[in-house]
């Protein structure tokens, strides 16, 4: 362990295993809160915004269809990002992209950065859709892998909400959408410090040959039982022959 995960109380006796795994899990499916929240805020906002900027019909669709747009080309982007970097590089990327998307829509005073913070958190949103899923079921053990990837589901879902209670609560606020759109930057940066201390995906680890890397990463969210040893050994072992298989498709 370095310096920040003890300090973050990741040591053996603090948060080790199961915790360790549900920690993981909680800063990874904030990808999801944040994609919910910035596709789901901006049907309240948009109506101050409309008042504030004097928008027409045209850069209304603007505001509201870019995110959407630039989620799609994001996505597309996040496999040859994920593949040559990593998943946690690439989430960490999405966290700082959602951060200084959130920061330029709350501080904007033209419709054109406006609609830059909104492009920005396009990008974010689709870099969150391609990766978190696929890191949460290469990190997650096999019995409870299901439910954990649907978990990130539930936090779309819990962003759009959270956005409609938000939108409502600074509706009649002056300059109410500024904390609208600004107030993501809040889980985005708490998944951003927070996930600068976790492991990378054991099969992307395997994918480089890191083989002890990808062992010990899983190790750290696994349950210390009698078995557990043998248990990660046998998962390794299924990863790098799927792995091996990848590959000679591929060839």
């Amino acid at each position: 362990l370095n310096d920040g995960e003890a300090l973050l109380g990741f040591s053996s006796g603090l948060c080790s295993g199961r915790c360790f795994l549900y920690w993981l899990i909680f800063l990874s499916c904030l990808g999801g809160l944040l994609f919910g929240y910035d596709t789901g805020v901006i049907s309240g906002a948009s109506l101050l915004l409309k008042e504030r900027f004097r928008l027409g019909a045209v850069e209304l669709e603007a505001v509201v269809s870019s995110t959407i747009l630039f989620a799609a080309l994001g996505s597309l982007a996040s496999g040859p990002i994920n593949m040559r970097l990593g998943r946690r590089p690439t989430i960490l990327l999405g966290s700082a992209t959602f951060t200084l998307g959130a920061l330029l829509m709350a501080a904007s005073a033209s419709f054109g950065t406006l609609v830059f913070g909104r492009v920005i958190v396009g990008v974010a949103v689709g870099l969150s859709s391609g990766t978190v899923p696929m890191f949460i079921a290469e990190v997650a053990p096999t019995a409870m892998r299901g439910k954990l990837v649907a978990l990130n589901n539930v936090c779309i879902v819990s962003g759009q909400v959270l956005a409609g209670l938000v939108d409502g609560s600074f509706a009649l606020v002056p300059a109410g959408w500024r904390y609208m759109l600004g107030l993501a930057a809040v889980p985005a940066v708490v998944q951003l410090v927070g996930m600068a201390f976790m492991p990378e995906s054991p099969r992307w680890l395997l994918e480089q040959g890191r083989r002890g890397e990808a062992r010990a990463a899983m190790l750290r969210s696994r349950e210390r039982t009698p078995t557990c040893e043998a248990e990660v050994e046998s998962e390794i072992a299924e990863m790098a022959a799927a792995v091996t298989l990848q590959r000679e498709a591929e060839a």
